[in-house]
């Protein structure tokens, strides 16, 4: 990315699947603007395990092009070039479900419609906007690093004091043994 509102809209999609990844409990190690594709790879060809759990696999997939276009409706062009791989996967996924491919309008407006319903929740936006505004200082966030985001977005008081306490205190290079006390 090489202009910093191309940096904000990268942060905005990789925040909006940090999000859904997370609220849908997908464990992934972190995310970061370097290689946002890397931690939310979804398997293909889609089989038939992905199908019964498509409500969820299709909410990861829009999470991305819907935290772009929520946060900024003029950005849905670059939206859609961010999210090309995960829209052929909403078409994918719907054309097993339905026996019938989409055109591409018919799944744009699918992926803003359920990423509508998921960010509805004030506590999702709210959510969004903290991981985006952590992914845009620090590059890239480690999945403990969301969970005290998520809790924050969801009203603890204390999160935020918390993921400044943790990275005060974690080293990468460092195991955290059990107290033997």
């Amino acid at each position: 990315m090489t202009t910093d509102r191309e940096r904000w809209l990268l942060a905005c999609f990789v925040a909006g699947h940090a999000l859904a990844d997370s609220r849908l409990g997908h464990i992934y190690e972190r995310v970061c603007l370097e290689d946002p594709l890397e931690y939310n790879e979804i398997p293909r060809p889609f089989s038939d395990g992905d199908v019964e759990r498509s409500d969820s696999l299709l909410t990861r997939l829009a999470a991305g092009f819907g935290a772009i276009v929520f946060f900024d409706a003029c950005a849905e062009d670059a939206a859609k070039l961010l999210a090309e791989r995960d829209l052929e996967g909403i078409a994918e996924l719907l054309e097993r479900q339905r026996g019938q491919r989409p055109s591409m309008p018919q799944t744009l407006a699918y992926a803003r419609e359920l990423s509508s319903v998921f960010f509805e929740s004030a506590e999702n936006r709210t959510a969004v906007e903290l991981i985006r505004n952590q992914l845009l200082e620090h590059g890239s966030l480690t999945l403990h690093e969301i969970d005290f985001l998520l809790d924050a977005a969801d009203g603890d008081t204390e999160a935020l004091e918390d993921l400044q306490q943790y990275r005060a205190s974690f080293s990468p290079t460092r195991i955290p043994w059990p107290d033997e006390s």
